[in-house]
């Protein structure tokens, strides 16, 4: 792998890890100030469930991307099998 093919994954990942926080973070609030009009500070989960529930989220994506490349290349063989017949 070449060096601006790494950065420019990290980055990435760092980014997708920071727009899926600060959208968790959105969601609770607007969930929070629905809930409890004029209280919305008080209902706050506390600041480690963002950082936490950002990377489970990243990691069932990585997950699930892994998969449908797995299912592609069964799929491509299975094909190649029944082309070759």
């Amino acid at each position: 792998m070449n060096k601006r093919k790494l950065i420019a994954d990290i980055t990435s990942v760092l980014i997708a890890f920071l727009v899926i926080e600060e959208s968790i973070r959105f969601l609770t609030s607007d969930f929070t100030t629905s809930l409890i009009p004029g209280w919305h500070t008080t209902a706050y989960p506390k600041n480690w469930f963002f950082p936490i529930a950002a990377a489970v989220l990243l990691a069932l994506a990585y997950l699930v991307y892994r998969l449908v490349i797995f299912v592609r290349r069964i799929t491509l063989k299975i094909i190649e099998r029944f082309v070759k017949e």
